[in-house]
């Protein structure tokens, strides 16, 4: 599935960012970013604002779940 981060909501956006950044720079609040973004990812799923597809793949590709 291909995504565009500038299609989701902001706040996934962000914390999307933010774990990459994370990631990248070997930060130690990787595990913080990662319960930020998944409550964000179901919170968009339960609001509506994506869809069970696009959370899983969300899930999958960015918390590997």
């Amino acid at each position: 599935m291909k995504l565009d981060l500038r299609t989701l909501p902001i706040y996934i956006e962000k914390d999307i960012r933010a774990l990459l950044h994370e990631q990248e720079v070997g930060g130690s609040f990787v595990g913080d970013i990662a319960c930020e973004l998944y409550g964000s990812i179901n919170s968009a799923m339960w609001d509506k604002e994506i869809s069970k597809e696009v959370a899983d793949y969300l899930f999958s590709k960015y918390l590997g779940l």
